[in-house]
């Protein structure tokens, strides 16, 4: 353990830098994807819908993956894990399944708090919090298969910057807290396979930042309705009503959205084509998708449609008649890709990404007001090439990923080079009573001098400001370890930095936010049984 203290304290004095860039921390609540920015995109918490205004969800609510029941017998399940670690990291999750022959029910729980990501501007009096309820219920009647999940998800955290103005920020907070519900129904008709699934969502956020001139409260209220219909052979149909009500509570302005999306899919030779449209406002746009695969070879073209992120400031939904937020992005991507997996397995994947009608600031935040003309709808592309490199060594595997960005644009990363290297070890003692696995890696981003930036309270990209990150490293480890059917978490994350100020969570004020700084957590997790 000295050694491991001693080596890491080498590491930090040879590569740290004055300040820990955002991406390495998730801190705006978007991935990258092959150096693609992914954001305004819905996302799923197991089969429950989460609308694409929740911001950095995937940082502050974890589930449970049960592991598959005996089928022909009553078999129970549950389980427990709590984690903590530095920057106030205090995670519990709960988990019971019960699992009969005709139905299931599941129930989750969870709460985290954490002054990390962009948390470490919280109050230290006032923890941010994420708690949740789900519960889960199916159950077989005759030929039917219907399912059905209820959650309530409740996000938490008030900001104190430390800012040069003098400004009050005890105001300043970040609140959401929402219901979601799906239910659905799976079955076969006439040598016809369906599914029909229904989505709802009630939800309520509140923002109110005084460095940002942002006072935004609104109400969602969200319908899905997912048809689906197959036979094995040429018709694989989808149909989807989506209608969106937005309103804001504080203009009492709002609108709603009725997308109703119609697609197809067929198998072709070597691989598949889906094919549909969607109807938004009187208007049809088309939507593709072609996979074709030829030896190690696969090449596919994608098009689709998805609605402009909706603004969260006092001017959303009219800015100039231009941006309303009741307008559809059109995303083109174009993907060639190679395959050799022998032992040594090597991967190479080339994405030219066009982006239409995206909503993005045209200049950063500023203390005064903000201007209707500081928004703009506007066309963009970038193209970038990612290749992984795989071979196995003594106790696991070994994996090289390098990521190249060809320039600078609003939707990528805006990194020529992102390297990663990673060690994949699985190890085990006693008769397989006790095991250890994990990995260990170490990440590389070159520097990012660029006018593009992520603007998380908005949650969209801004152009108009040049600035300067450094290239850098970081160190990150996860192990497990097993014991029967107990299992010990380590976890590091931006292991070569490291603040050393006490009791003080924000110790810089940064347009983009301070990033976290190194984050070591323990934790266990226990399953039982019956």
């Amino acid at each position: 353990m000295k050694a491991f203290k001693y080596i890491l304290a080498f590491l930090s004095i040879s590569f740290a830098q004055q300040s820990v860039p955002y991406e390495i921390s998730n801190q705006f609540g978007y991935q990258l994807k092959n150096n693609l920015i992914e954001w305004n995109s819905d996302q799923k918490f197991d089969n429950i819908l989460v609308d694409r205004s929740s911001k950095n969800f995937n940082n502050k609510f974890y589930s449970f993956n049960f592991d598959e029941f005996p089928t022909d017998s009553t078999f129970t399940k549950s389980k427990f894990t709590y984690e903590f670690g530095d920057y106030g990291f205090d995670v519990l999750n709960i988990g019971l399944k019960k699992n009969k022959e005709t139905n299931s029910v599941q129930f989750l729980a969870g709460k985290k708090s954490f002054f990390g990501n962009y948390s470490e501007f919280s109050k230290e009096d006032g923890s941010p919090l994420s708690l949740f309820y789900k519960i889960d219920y199916a159950t077989k009647i005759k030929s039917h298969s219907i399912y059905s999940s209820a959650g309530y998800f409740r996000e938490k955290s008030n900001f104190q910057f430390n800012n040069p103005f003098g400004l009050d920020s005890s105001n300043n907070k970040e609140f959401s807290d929402f219901m979601s519900l799906t239910i659905g129904d799976s079955f076969k008709m006439n040598g016809y396979h369906y599914n029909i699934e229904l989505n709802h969502i009630s939800k309520f956020d509140s923002i109110n930042i005084t460095e940002y001139s942002l006072n935004n409260r609104n109400d969602l209220e969200r319908n899905k309705l997912n048809i689906e219909i197959h036979n094995g052979n040429w018709l694989h149909l989808k149909a989807i009503v989506d209608n969106n009500h937005y309103k804001n509570e504080i203009s009492s302005k709002g609108f709603s959205t009725n997308l109703i999306s119609l697609s197809n899919r067929n198998n072709i030779a070597k691989g598949n084509i889906s094919y549909g449209v969607d109807f938004l406002n009187n208007d049809i746009f088309p939507s593709l998708l072609i996979n074709n695969s030829i030896g190690i070879f696969n090449i596919s073209l994608k098009s689709f449609n998805k609605p402009n992120r909706v603004l969260n400031d006092f001017f959303s939904y009219e800015v100039l008649g231009e941006f309303s937020g009741n307008d559809l992005e059109n995303w083109n991507d174009v993907s060639i890709a190679f395959t050799i997996d022998k032992k040594v397995s090597i991967s190479s994947r080339f994405n030219y990404i066009q982006a239409n009608n995206i909503a993005i600031s045209q200049k950063p935040i500023e203390m005064s007001v903000l201007e209707d003309n500081e928004y703009l709808s506007v066309d963009d592309d970038m193209a970038s090439l990612e290749t992984n490199i795989a071979f196995p060594i003594k106790f696991g595997q070994f994996k090289i990923t390098h990521n190249y960005n060809f320039f600078d644009s609003p939707i990528s990363s805006n990194r020529s080079h992102i390297l990663n290297f990673e060690y994949f070890y699985d190890l085990s003692f006693l008769s397989n009573n006790l095991g250890i696995k994990g990995k260990l890696g170490l990440k590389y981003f070159s520097e990012n001098n660029s006018n593009y930036y992520f603007d998380y309270f908005r949650n969209i990209p801004v152009k108009g400001k040049s600035y300067t990150l450094d290239d850098f490293y970081n160190l990150h480890i996860s192990t497990d370890i097993s014991i029967s059917d107990v299992v010990l978490t380590i976890r590091l994350k931006n292991g070569l930095y490291k603040f050393f100020e006490e009791d003080d969570y924000s110790p810089v004020t940064h347009e983009l936010f301070n990033p976290m700084s190194s984050l070591l957590s323990f934790g266990i997790m226990w399953e039982f049984d019956d």
